[in-house]
């Protein structure tokens, strides 16, 4: 211990790694019960603890991604010399944590799959530690809130899509969805931007080909922020949900388009009512929603999908009408409406 304290962390992270190691391969060899009383052992290792865990932040602040990673390990190892009280459960907890995440994100290419296959291993062992904190809890009369647990789907879900494991991702976000919409919307959001992020970070395809991943993660990612979207409805729309609701849709109608272009009327026509009862709708949103329904409108009208163009048209300029007050579109009204009228004239002559 004494010559660990001597070794400064910001000029030899990796000597510092190596003297803490040796400690644990020390007391592994000899054990700690055989050298130490019980109150040395427990100072030793909380001071151990507590320099492996200083020296892994720093080594996180300056992406240092695998000693990051190793010091919050040690970290917890020697955390779990000490006495198993609430504190020190929830220390390790931390810690594992900050293992997990510092193996996501390492850049590297250099071993990726084993370190993302280590990170779902620590995952699992992590709720199980989380488990035993609940018991604790729930021995002292005290009502958990832990927000270690949606963190956790996160990591989960940043991994399995990572290594290409439709699977597992499909898996965990199900399980997510089960619960009946008691995760809060924002969870639920980053959860499907991983899974529309998912189709470029395959390092593995073992389980689902190439472009088949894409599509799946695809699907999963609109299911995922539909059922978010209607979670956030069912519980009422305040003016300070507006804002979040309007890059949902947005979100959703673009993740529909790309799949298939009529498939994101739904989404706009949404937007249009929706800018119609709340004039805290922001601004830029609406004449996105405004824009896009137009383009497409256009898109159809080239294709000669009349019903589409009309469809598609009539949101655009429905949007335009509401939203006077707010996007300042109400003059684009009158020529929408009479090139929408020729064009129509124009097919029927024909």
């Amino acid at each position: 211990q004494s010559e660990i304290k001597s070794v400064d962390p910001s000029n030899s992270l990796e000597n510092l790694a190596e003297v803490l190691q040796l400690g644990l391969d020390g007391i592994d060899r000899f054990g700690a019960k055989a050298a130490f009383t019980e109150e040395e052992l427990e100072e030793g290792a909380s001071n151990l603890c507590d320099i492996a865990w200083n020296a892994g932040r720093f080594a996180g602040e300056s992406s240092y991604h695998k000693l990051w990673a190793r010091f919050f390990a040690m970290s917890f190892q020697y955390g779990s010399m000490r006495k198993g009280t609430l504190n020190v459960l929830e220390g390790q907890k931390i810690a594992r944590i900050m293992t997990i995440t510092a193996l996501l994100e390492d850049p590297s290419y250099e071993q990726e799959v084993e370190r993302l296959e280590e990170a779902l291993n620590l995952i699992h062992d992590t709720r199980d530690l989380i488990d035993r904190c609940q018991q604790m809890f729930n021995l002292a009369q005290v009502q958990p809130q832990d927000a270690a647990v949606p963190l956790l789907v996160l990591l989960e879900t940043r991994a399995r899509a990572r290594l290409g494991d439709f699977e597992g991702l499909e898996s965990a976000v199900l399980g997510l969805l089960g619960e009946g919409g008691q995760q809060l919307p924002p969870l639920l959001e980053k959860v499907g931007a991983i899974c529309f992020q998912a189709r470029g970070q395959i390092s593995r395809g073992d389980h689902v080909e190439g472009s088949a991943f894409r599509e799946k993660c695809l699907d999963l990612a609109q299911r995922v922020l539909e059922f978010s979207y209607q979670t956030r409805v069912s519980r009422g729309l305040s003016n300070d949900d507006v804002k979040d609701v309007s890059v949902l849709l947005r979100e959703l109608a673009n993740l529909s388009f790309a799949r298939k272009a009529e498939s994101c009327f739904e989404f706009l026509k949404e937007i249009s009512t929706l800018v119609q009862k709340h004039s805290s709708y922001p601004r830029d949103e609406s004449r996105w929603a405004a824009s896009r329904s137009w383009e497409l409108a256009q898109l159809f009208l080239k294709c000669d999908k009349m019903d589409e163009f009309n469809n598609f048209g009539e949101i655009a300029i429905k949007i335009c009408q509401d939203s006077s007050s707010n996007c300042k579109l109400h003059a684009f009204v009158k020529p929408l409406q009479d090139f929408m009228t020729s064009q129509n004239k124009l097919r029927f002559d024909n």
